[in-house]
């Protein structure tokens, strides 16, 4: 897609999106789309605001996160890029962590350009040169994808959720969910996993008998029926064995498994939140003893 400058004078932050499928194009929340650009017109910001010196570093990031087209060879420059692009106020970052827990998918920025239009030509966007965090080398399996219906009910659920991501949050849900953001960043799968099974024991706040009351306690707090609730303790169950492997005998976790615990956890948070858990004050010893009791 050729690329048309924003001459509104406001400035314009375009982040590379690294594993997000051609499917997320179109998706727009308030002054933030998801767009594809041409290579070929992408460079042509980088030079025009950063100059030569960038493109180093520029095709580095880009090659190193398969943003870039493995398969591109010389004289191939309209290769399509998956691209944020933020016209405005600054909040793409909160758009980037709500996609993730909306779905249990890895989604992150891996370059970042900012340009003006200012009196008919491009200046670079006063944000200077930003170096992002750097995500790990391991490449995820998994893209980021989203159905048209996905991306209409995607709207009304930041518009719901935003709060999750700039609100003010008591000090376990705030723990909680950085330990769920920054898991899709190590790049190690056993450490990822161990990450978030820490997330299952901070929301139950068991210290004995650590498989049978969290399996059962996040089996009651999840459920809707007996049904569901015998699910979902028999996956617990099963990933907590998994990790009692890894922790104890230094057995491989599989990246299946990781997927299935993030689901979980992701879940776990969404509905903290939606049960108001995230609020300062809340009272988690009282809830811990009440779902304790629960279920059908």
């Amino acid at each position: 897609m050729e690329y048309s400058i924003d001459k509104s004078g406001n400035r314009v932050i375009l982040n590379v999106l690294a594993n997000a499928d051609e499917s997320m194009i179109g998706l727009h929340i308030n002054n933030s789309k998801i767009l594809s650009i041409n290579y070929s017109d992408l460079l042509s910001l980088v030079l025009a605001t950063l100059g030569e010196r960038e493109l180093n570093y520029f095709d580095l990031s880009l090659i190193k996160y398969h943003a870039f087209p493995v398969s591109q060879k010389s004289g191939e420059e309209d290769n399509p890029i998956i691209v944020m692009e933020t016209i405005g106020s600054i909040d793409f970052e909160g758009i980037l962590d709500a996609l993730k827990f909306y779905k249990a998918v890895d989604i992150f920025s891996c370059y970042l350009l900012s340009y003006r239009y200012v009196d008919e030509k491009i200046y670079c966007g006063g944000i200077g040169k930003v170096f992002l965090y750097e995500h790990a080398i391991q490449w995820p399996d998994k893209p980021y994808c989203m159905t048209e219906e996905d991306k209409v009910h995607f709207k009304q659920w930041f518009k719901e959720n935003a709060e999750m991501m700039y609100g003010e949050h008591n000090d376990k849900f705030t723990k909680m969910k950085s330990l769920y953001l920054n898991s899709y960043w190590i790049g190690n799968v056993e450490q990822s996993f161990v990450m978030l099974s820490v997330i299952l024991e901070m929301l139950i706040g068991a210290t004995q008998e650590m498989t049978y009351r969290i399996s059962r306690n996040v089996g009651a707090f999840l459920s809707t029926n007996s049904v569901e609730m015998s699910a979902i303790i028999k996956r617990i169950k099963r990933l907590y064995n998994v990790r009692s492997k890894y922790v104890h005998e230094g057995k491989s976790i599989v990246n299946d498994d990781l997927y299935d615990l993030r689901e979980i956890v992701r879940k776990i948070i969404v509905l903290m939140f939606e049960k108001g858990m995230h609020k300062p004050g809340f009272d988690f010893k009282q809830f811990s003893d009440e779902i304790s009791l629960a279920g059908y």
